[in-house]
């Protein structure tokens, strides 16, 4: 299981980045606020959570330990899984009163 990585931002995407390590590129989904600072060719170093199922194995990315197991806390829900959270997490829009709200 991965738990850490740290390496080089080699590209970004909406919902992901690349980040090599050790001449290894790893694609991992990270929120928004990890996106927005995160630029490319600089070093990251994320805590991970691979999640692994019959079709797909995904690898999530946090900047902090207390992100980490919060999202962990989370999916642990039942019937609550990675990607379920990750979508609905990066889907927040401001309601006419100005605070977020879940799509």
């Amino acid at each position: 299981m991965i738990a850490y990585l740290k390496g080089t931002i080699l590209s970004k995407k909406p919902k992901y980045l690349i980040l090599i390590t050790d001449k290894i590129g790893y694609q991992v989904f990270v929120n928004e606020k990890t996106l927005v600072k995160a630029k490319e060719g600089e070093e990251l170093e994320l805590y991970c959570y691979q999640y692994v199922s019959e079709n797909a194995q995904e690898l999530y990315g946090f900047m902090t330990l207390p992100e980490l197991e919060l999202f962990k806390n989370l999916i642990a829900i039942s019937g609550a899984t990675a990607n379920r959270f990750r979508h609905r997490s990066q889907n927040r829009r401001k309601n006419r009163h100005g605070t977020e709200k879940q799509n």
